[in-house]
């Protein structure tokens, strides 16, 4: 969608928790009222895909709200409009707390505490050289100064022609590849660790 390699291609990102509405051009406002109508695309068997332009096909990566459901709920979940949503506000959280944004139900001290659920959290593209003659460990980062996992792959786990390395490619699944699983991922769901505040 940003014009580099199409294999490789960057994941559109999802509409912020304060401009939850995705537009058809692939912007992200408030509110519905404020996309301007689409226009018709101008060629015969296009379709406007997710980040607003007509192709004869649209295989665009996106995170969040694709067009079918273009509206970001509180709770996580995607719906056509701001009334279909299942959750119309975020918890009801008590005073001097945190109502976390994208995750119904969860009150913090402060909302730097609130834990991300578990489809906003992505691994950030990294090619590795592994030895394949050794166990290795890969720590996962998912952003500055955050990490997702460690990946250990065993030793005889891969088989390269080279035999003693090869690479191993991690990228980030796209939200739009998600919702094609069944049953449904739950978009609310979130890592929870004992030094929590749970």
């Amino acid at each position: 969608w940003d014009g580099s390699d199409r294999k490789r291609c960057p994941i559109l990102p999802r509409c912020p928790s304060e401009y939850p509405q995705r537009c058809s051009d692939g912007s992200c406002v408030s509110a519905s009222s404020l996309c301007i109508p689409p226009s018709s695309c101008p060629f015969h068997n296009r379709t406007r895909c997710v980040d607003g332009i007509c192709r004869l096909t649209c295989s665009i990566s996106y995170d969040g709200c694709g067009l079918a459901r273009p509206f970001h709920c509180p709770d996580g979940r995607c719906a056509k409009t701001w009334d279909r949503c299942t959750s119309k506000a975020g918890p009801t959280c008590p005073a001097g707390q945190c109502a976390c944004p994208n995750n119904a139900g969860q009150c913090r001290p402060t909302c730097a505490q609130c834990i991300d659920p578990l489809v906003t959290i992505k691994p950030v593209p990294m090619k590795v050289l592994v030895d394949l003659n050794n166990t290795v460990t890969v720590t996962v980062p998912a952003g500055e100064n955050k990490y997702i996992c460690n990946l250990s792959i065993p030793y005889g786990a891969i088989n390269s022609l080279s035999g003693y390395e090869a690479f191993v490619y991690i990228d980030p699944i796209p939200d739009s590849a998600l919702y094609t699983f069944l049953p449904p991922i739950n978009h609310t769901a979130s890592f929870s660790s004992s030094n929590s505040d749970d």
